[in-house]
C-alpha cells in the first residue's frame, strides 16, 4: 500500500530540550494511525512537524517522492495537502457552521461551496446545524464541524490533535464514533494524536507508541497490547503488574524465563480453583468488574475480574497466569 505522508527520523529541538528524537511513522490511505503517549512526550510536536507548522532539525518528512521537510527545507502547511483539526477547534465565530466548513474552498462558486459543506456536515451528522453560529454548538458539535472543515478540501491526509480530550462520558463516545465514521467514509490517511489508550485502541488501525520524544513501538493495537516490546510500551496501553522471576517462576505462577521480570496485565490473573495460593488484600468496585489487590510471598499484584466472581478481603484464593496477557523481560 502506498504511503501518503511519512516521517523519517524526525528530530525537533528547542534550546537544550529535545522534543522529538528520531521519530518515524507512515500514514497510508484509508487507514487511521493513532499516536499515543503521555502529555509532554512530543507527540503534538511531531504532528506539527508532519503538518508543516514546525520545521525539523533532523530527519525528513515526505509525501511519496516529494520532500516536504528536512534541515533547510520547509514546505508550508498550505502546500502539503493536509487537513488539520486542532484541539481548540479554531472555528471562526463570525461565520455560520456551513461558512466555516466552506472557508477553505475559496475560488469556487458560492452554490458549490455550500453544497460541498453540506455533504461534509452530513458525514458528521450536523447538516441540520448548517446555519447555526459556532457559539450555539456544544463542544462535541464544534469538534465535528472542525473535522468537516478539514475534510471539505479533500486533502490526502487528516491530522487530528487530541480531538476528544475536552469531552467526557457519553459525549466522548458519541463524538469518537462520529469522527471514526466520517474518516472511514472519506477514506483518507489519518493521524489521531491522543494520550488516552482507550481512544487510541478503539479508533486506530495502527498505533505508534511514544515516550520522551521517541517512538517505542508501532503495530496493530492488538499486537501492541499483547506483545509490547518493553515495559514502557506496555504501560502506555494500560495497567501492568511486574512480577520478579526466580528459577522460572513467580509468586503467582510459572514464567517463560529463568530470571528477569514477568509483565502481567490485570486481566491476565485469573481467580479460580487452580494455581498459586494468594491472599486477597483489597477489593474495589469498577462497574461490571472488580479490581482485586493480591499478595503472595511479599509480592503484590492487581487482578481485574468479573464482579460476580470477586472474592472477599482476607480470603486465600487460587490464581493462574493467562500467558496471552503476560510477557517476560530482562531483569530491571
Amino acid at each position: 500500500m502506498s504511503v501518503v505522508l511519512e516521517a523519517r527520523g524526525v528530530r525537533r529541538v528547542y534550546g537544550r530540550t529535545v522534543a522529538v528524537d528520531g521519530a518515524s511513522l507512515s500514514l497510508e490511505p484509508g487507514r487511521i494511525t493513532g499516536l499515543l503517549g503521555p502529555s509532554g512526550c512530543g507527540k503534538s510536536t511531531l504532528l506539527r512537524c508532519v503538518a508543516g507548522l514546525e520545521p525539523v532539525d533532523g530527519g525528513e518528512v515526505r509525501a511519496g517522492e516529494r520532500l516536504l521537510s528536512a534541515p533547510g527545507v520547509h514546505v508550508p502547511p498550505e502546500g502539503r495537502d493536509v487537513g488539520l483539526v486542532f484541539q481548540d477547534y479554531a472555528l471562526f465565530p463570525h461565520l455560520t457552521v456551513a461558512e466555516n466548513v466552506a472557508f477553505g474552498l475559496s475560488g469556487r462558486p458560492k452554490a458549490e461551496r455550500r453544497e460541498r459543506a453540506l455533504v461534509q456536515l452530513e458525514r458528521v451528522r450536523l447538516a441540520h446545524r448548517a446555519d447555526a453560529w459556532p457559539s450555539a454548538l456544544s463542544g462535541g458539535e464544534q469538534q465535528r464541524v472542525a473535522l468537516a472543515r478539514a475534510l471539505a478540501r479533500d486533502p490526502a491526509a487528516i491530522l487530528l490533535d487530541e480531538p476528544f480530550s475536552g469531552l467526557d462520558g457519553p459525549l466522548r463516545t458519541e463524538v469518537r464514533e462520529a469522527t471514526l465514521s466520517a474518516l472511514r467514509a472519506a477514506g483518507k490517511a489519518a493521524l489521531i494524536v491522543t494520550h488516552d489508550a482507550e481512544d487510541a485502541m478503539l479508533t486506530s488501525d495502527s498505533l505508534a507508541l511514544m515516550e520522551a520524544g521517541k517512538i517505542l513501538q508501532t503495530g496493530a493495537p492488538r499486537e501492541c497490547f499483547l506483545e509490547p516490546v518493553s515495559l514502557a510500551a506496555a504501560r502506555l496501553l494500560g495497567d501492568i503488574n511486574i512480577l520478579p522471576i526466580e528459577a522460572g517462576g513467580t509468586a503467582f505462577g510459572p514464567a517463560p524465563a529463568r530470571d528477569g521480570v514477568l509483565m502481567v496485565r490485570p486481566e491476565g490473573l485469573a481467580i479460580g480453583s487452580e494455581g498459586a495460593a494468594v491472599r486477597v488484600e483489597e477489593v474495589r468496585f469498577a462497574g461490571a468488574a472488580a479490581v482485586v489487590a493480591l499478595e503472595a510471598g511479599g509480592v503484590r499484584a492487581s487482578a481485574r475480574v468479573p464482579l460476580a466472581s470477586a472474592p472477599s478481603v482476607g480470603e486465600t484464593v487460587r490464581v493462574k497466569i493467562d500467558p496471552q496477557f503476560a510477557r517476560a523481560f530482562p531483569p530491571l
